[in-house]
């Protein structure tokens, strides 16, 4: 049990009168807070492990303020800042990010979610208006107000997290000179009103009486157009070009009720803000997923970088940053953009990803949530590279493959392999899996390691009812 779970269930009873009967724990997010459902006496609340004090101080000052203010968010019910507890208002599990995917599927309704969107900027408005005229921001943690130091963290945040991990070669001084240029325009905005910060579905709970927000603790004073950009472009909500738009212009037509706007100035703020938000999010997702090792995060990496190709062709930047239009959309190229490609998973029914790979640059990654798979070690068959007439080649070539074929140590553990994988692919299919991950390594990832990705996805395919895939790692090559 955690040193936590005692006092978190001596609160709920101090708060309810009642002895927690019921707990359950939330999945684990990106940040380091911790949430359960406690239950007792046919009373619920959300309890949170929230060890960063000033972030804990700057969550229980916004909430109280919004709760005083009327606006949705959870109700504060008790709090012991020494043991970075709190309690909440349970607002259940009905999230808007869960109607997205929902709508997604057949029978979705996309009609109702785009209501809920239509709802959520129009709540975003008073939370942004009365936040920005009302709310006291001496707690606002990390900072008080989105300032131009506040957007070179983003940028470096992406750099260095995101950009660098990625393997996409850079030149840093143009980068940061288009850094520089973004940001003396981002700093221009008008910085008077509420920036919740994180604004997106997954934040936005469904309730009978209308929708909750949540996460809104890095809160700061900001400009008007970054939350709309935040939840616009979200990486995974799938909008179209046209949703978007009619989105943006319903957030305006709302706008235009209470502020006197420059539209065509909004819209290229807007515009600067989305590709700010985009970079800052891609920084997040590589350090939690390539640094943390937190597969989901690594999952959402292609639909941002959807997003930012889509901002980039169909937005005209209001500053010059030739160097980032020119190496942006290069990462949708790059090798590890394939390789996720790959690994995602996608679609219905079981899919077996078969990679061949190279130890020197080590055991591919599993970015399915699944933890890995089968790893084959090719190494101790006869190398076809040593030889000098197929250092050139690879393992697709008719004289490497003439070399392999038919060796006796070749074709038993290509029998041995195929026969271990494919007793875990009938399992799989009986427990309506949907992933399952083969790698074959080898000294250069070039030969040997090829061959056999190959043969076993052939005999796979011809085999079973199961999509495969293989991608060659070090050849950056997909089939």
């Amino acid at each position: 049990m955690k040193h936590f779970i005692p006092f978190l269930q001596d609160l709920f009873k101090t708060w309810s009168g009642e002895e927690v009967t019921g707990m359950e724990a939330f999945p684990p997010s990106g940040s380091s807070r911790e949430y359960y459902r406690l239950t007792g006496g046919g009373k619920t609340a959300i309890g949170v492990y929230h060890p960063d004090h000033p972030e804990y101080r700057a969550f229980v000052s916004f909430t109280r303020q919004f709760n005083s203010m009327g606006l949705p968010v959870p109700r504060w019910l008790a709090g012991d800042e020494e043991k970075s507890l709190y309690l909440i208002s349970d607002l259940g599990d009905s999230t808007l990010f869960g109607k997205v995917l929902a709508a997604g599927k057949p029978g979705g309704d996309r009609p109702e979610v785009m209501e809920y969107f239509r709802q959520a900027l129009t709540d975003l408005l008073r939370f942004q208006l009365t936040g920005g005229e009302k709310l006291e921001m001496e707690q606002a943690y990390p900072v008080k107000r989105f300032n131009r130091q506040s957007m070179m963290w983003d940028l470096n945040y992406f750099k260095y997290f995101f950009l660098r991990l990625s393997g996409v070669p850079f030149h840093e001084a143009k980068l940061e000179e288009d850094f520089g240029e973004l940001c003396t325009f981002l700093a221009s905005a008008d910085a008077s009103y509420f920036m919740y910060r994180d604004f997106q579905s997954r934040n936005i709970h469904i309730c009978a009486d209308g929708l909750y927000y949540i996460d809104y603790q890095g809160g700061r004073k900001g400009p008007l157009a970054y939350d709309p950009a935040s939840l616009l472009f979200q990486a995974r909500a799938g909008f179209s070009p046209e949703e978007r738009e009619g989105l943006l212009e319903h957030y305006l037509r709302e706008a235009g009720r209470y502020l006197r706007l420059d539209e065509k100035h909004f819209r290229k703020e807007f515009t600067a803000f989305a590709l700010l938000r985009m970079m800052q999010v891609l920084g997040a997702y590589g350090y939690r997923g390539w640094f943390e090792g937190k597969p989901h995060f690594i999952r959402s990496i292609l639909p941002v970088l959807e997003n930012l190709n889509s901002l980039l062709t169909d937005r005209e930047m209001p500053v010059e940053i030739p160097y980032l239009k020119d190496i942006l959309p290069r990462m949708s190229e790059a090798s590890f953009a394939d390789e996720l490609r790959h690994m995602d998973p996608g679609g219905e029914g079981l899919r077996v990803m078969i990679t061949s790979f190279s130890y020197k640059n080590g055991i591919p990654a599993d970015y399915s949530g699944n933890g890995g798979g089968f790893v084959f070690d090719c190494r101790f068959l006869d190398n076809p590279g040593r030889l000098p007439q197929f250092r050139d080649k690879t393992g697709f070539d008719r004289e490497v493959i003439g070399f392999l074929e038919g060796k006796e140590e070749v074709e038993k553990y290509l029998n041995d392999a195929f026969r271990m994988v494919s007793e875990a692919v009938e399992k799989y299919l009986g427990r309506d899996f949907r992933h399952l991950m083969v790698n074959f390594g080898c000294t250069g990832g070039q030969h040997r390691s090829v061959y056999m990705a190959e043969r076993l996805a052939k005999r796979l395919r011809s085999a079973y009812p199961v999509d495969v895939s293989v991608w060659h790692r070090e050849l950056g090559k997909n089939t």
